[in-house]
Formats: C-alpha cells, sequence, structure tokens
C-alpha cells in the first residue's frame, strides 16, 4: 500500500515508500513498494502480501523466516497446524562443512506450507528457496516429487 501525505496540494501527491512508510523496513521490501509504485501510477496493480516477505538477521548464527510463525498460524487456523523441525545435525553437508548447529521449522496448515524459520550457516541465502514455496502454495505431496542435489544445506528443504 502506498500512503499519501496530508496537506500536499492535489495533483502534487507524496507517495512514500522504504522505512518512512511506517511498514516492513527492509531494503528489499522498499524496493517492492517501489515496483507497486510504479504499477500503480500505470494504472496497473501490484499485490504486497507482507507474509510473503522474507525477513533476515545477519547474526552469527544468521536467521531468517517467510510467512507465519507457528503462534500466529495457530491463532488463525487452531489445531490444524503442523511443525516439522528439522535439526541440521541430521544433515552431512552440515556435518561435514561444521555447521551443524542450525535448525529449520516448517509451519504446514492443511498440507501447505504457510511459514518458514530458518536458523544457521547461510539462512539469509537458503530462505530465498522457501519464497516461492510460500508465494506459489505448493502441496506437500508435490513438494515430495522435487528433487534436491546431495550432499547441500539445501536438502534441509526436502520433504
Amino acid at each position: 500500500m502506498v500512503y499519501f501525505i496530508e496537506g500536499v496540494p492535489p495533483g502534487n501527491d507524496l507517495h512514500v515508500i522504504g522505512d518512512a512508510s511506517g511498514q516492513i523496513a527492509l531494503a528489499h521490501y522498499a524496493y517492492a513498494q517501489a515496483k507497486q509504485l510504479v504499477a500503480q501510477l500505470a494504472g496497473e496493480t501490484y499485490e504486497l502480501d507482507p507474509n510473503k516477505v522474507p525477513l533476515v538477521v545477519f547474526t552469527h548464527p544468521e536467521l531468517a523466516s517467510i510467512g507465519l510463525t507457528e503462534q500466529a498460524a495457530r491463532e488463525i487456523y487452531g489445531d490444524t497446524v503442523e511443525t516439522r523441525i528439522i535439526n541440521w545435525a541430521s544433515n552431512g553437508k552440515a556435518r561435514v562443512s561444521g555447521h551443524d548447529r542450525g535448525m529449520t521449522k516448517w509451519i504446514i496448515v492443511d498440507k501447505h506450507v504457510v511459514g518458514c524459520h530458518i536458523l544457521g550457516h547461510s539462512a539469509t541465502d537458503l530462505i530465498s528457496i522457501v519464497v516461492p514455496i510460500i508465494n506459489m502454495n505448493p502441496s506437500i505431496e508435490e513438494m515430495q516429487k522435487w528433487i534436491y542435489p546431495h550432499p547441500t544445506l539445501g536438502e534441509i528443504f526436502a520433504f
């Protein structure tokens, strides 16, 4: 959503994106807001869903997330929420490379992923694998047909 500043004369609207918009304060979200503004000015539609914005924290270990948290999902969907936690110690590449202190948590509703949270080495890069999953909403059955290369950290996304 693009905000207009009150007090600006008609025809001189001031469009606000990024941190000043009071929404998600991330550069990649500001870029998406800019694309939304361009589409709006061109008379087109560009939807922005805050639940589909990946969040990244450059700590050690890294943290990344997209979609609903378990708590938010339970508030919306109740007891139909399923969680799956993958301990990275079970991943061969993570163990061999010394990055086995990590985890991935999946939030699932009706056999569809509604959230994913990653703690570990390169989590801020790995979350990019989940972006299309959240946006395209495949079923777990569809995802089980996908083949991930072995041995890689990407295997933490295999169902």
